[in-house]
């Protein structure tokens, strides 16, 4: 029996020892940087409709070819031009009174990805690619060629952040902050800046205004505390 009495005595202060290093204060923070992007990701799509299914895919294929040499004589290199999304569509009436749907023509379609290097030139290209036959911007999206220092700058801003959180947190509470005991990242915000779907009905350079784009971080901090 005294044997059992000083091995439950023993266990008491071991107890209260874990559950003290266990006593933690856990924040998040994010940090962000705006900066001007250098590149630009262009998608522009080429239709062309017929009654005829051939005659439509023959005056896409003109168009199309009619972009691609443009695009080319403007200096872009072929790695930054890709053509994707080539498709041909039955165009249906389902007017009719026995609800059949009636052909009414096809509608043939392609699609060209393009990136920009330089932004001045982006307008003018646009304009061009209209002018020859591309009649839908499919998507216009800003980015960096090199998001790699300004991601690691928004990572130091968002440890930065949670740290004087945690600081705050420790003094409000009246507890000491201890030394960090995890660190881990959380989702941020790094994607490009997109711009929405429009269709062209004249030519002409189009008036584009890049801006900035923000690129973000997060964090999560895990500290130890103590009492005061």
């Amino acid at each position: 029996m005294k044997f059992l009495f000083l091995a439950a005595a023993l266990t008491v202060p071991a107890l209260s020892a874990q559950a003290e290093s266990e006593r933690s204060l856990q924040v998040s923070g994010t940090g962000e940087v705006s900066v001007a992007p250098d590149i630009a990701r262009l998608t522009l799509g080429v239709t062309a409709q017929d009654d005829v299914a051939a005659t439509a895919i023959a005056q896409m294929n003109d168009d199309l070819a009619a972009v691609l040499d443009r695009l080319a004589d403007s200096g872009l290199p072929p790695e930054d031009i890709q053509t994707s999304a080539l498709r041909l569509d039955v165009q249906q009436d389902y007017a009719s009174s026995d609800g059949r749907g009636e052909i009414t023509g096809f509608l043939a379609q392609s699609t060209v990805h393009v990136t920009l290097r330089h932004l001045d030139a982006l307008g003018d290209i646009i304009g061009q690619a209209v002018t020859d036959g591309a009649n839908t911007l499919n998507g216009l999206s800003f980015d960096l060629a090199d998001r790699g220092p300004q991601l690691d700058e928004a990572r130091r801003r968002a440890v930065t952040d949670a740290a004087a959180r945690a600081a705050l947190y420790a003094e409000a509470a009246g507890v000491t902050l201890g030394d960090l005991v995890s660190l881990s990242e959380e989702g941020g915000s790094s994607g490009p800046m997109p711009m929405q779907a429009r269709a062209f009905e004249d030519s002409g350079s189009v008036p584009v205004a890049p801006g900035e784009i923000v690129i973000s971080a997060g964090v999560s901090l895990v500290y130890a505390i103590g009492e005061e």
